[in-house]
């Protein structure tokens, strides 16, 4: 764990040598993605020992608020731009990938070493009702769109986005506060991290 903190630190450097020297776009391109892939994977590994000693549910919630960061910075510079149609697909690339890449791949990789998945209940019933929410809250703009009403848009996305939000942290008391015992796990695995003797 601590080798891969040196590594991905080393590599955020190195970015930062490059942007200010000028590299090559191409050079500095394939640093950031490297970059990039490696403080991904120590993420993972972190959000992986804090299910372990927690609960999956704080692993998890971890792991989509941090896993969307990316999301979240350039839907707020692309927006600081006016570049709506840049954060459209950025929201759009998130939900798809999310729902469809992630669930689908989970599911293929946990079908091959167990015959019957098991899942949760009541995290499958949360899950699925926030994804409900969520695709009428953003259908919501799009049938104002649609039906030409135009003017009353920008306000109605402003609405939506703080409906969501709203949901978001209502969410977040409800499966981390009045109905914890349904989603805490009852057996926790031994974390990995140790710390070093000093």
């Amino acid at each position: 764990m601590r080798n891969s903190v040196i590594i991905s630190v080393v590599l955020f450097v190195i970015t930062l040598v490059l942007a200010y020297l000028n590299a090559p776009l191409f050079v500095l391109f394939t640093v950031i993605i490297l970059t990039l892939v490696k403080a991904s994977h120590l993420l993972g590994n972190a959000t992986e020992e804090l299910a372990n000693y927690y609960s999956s549910t704080i692993g998890g919630l971890m792991n989509a608020t941090l896993g969307n960061l990316a999301e979240l910075i350039i839907g707020f510079f692309a927006l600081k731009e006016g570049l709506i149609e840049v954060v459209k697909a950025s929201l759009t690339g998130s939900i798809l990938g999310n729902t469809l890449l992630v669930f689908g791949t989970a599911v293929i990789v946990g079908g091959f070493n167990k015959k019957e998945l098991v899942l949760n209940k009541h995290e499958a019933e949360v899950s699925s009702t926030m994804l409900l929410l969520a695709v009428l809250f953003l259908l919501f703009p799009s049938l104002l769109f649609f039906f030409h009403e135009e003017s009353h848009t920008t306000s109605i996305s402003f609405f939506v986005a703080g409906g969501m939000l709203v949901l978001y942290f209502l969410s977040l008391l409800f499966s981390l506060h009045t109905h914890k015992k349904h989603f805490v796990s009852e057996k926790h695995e031994k974390p990995k991290m140790t710390s070093s003797p000093t």
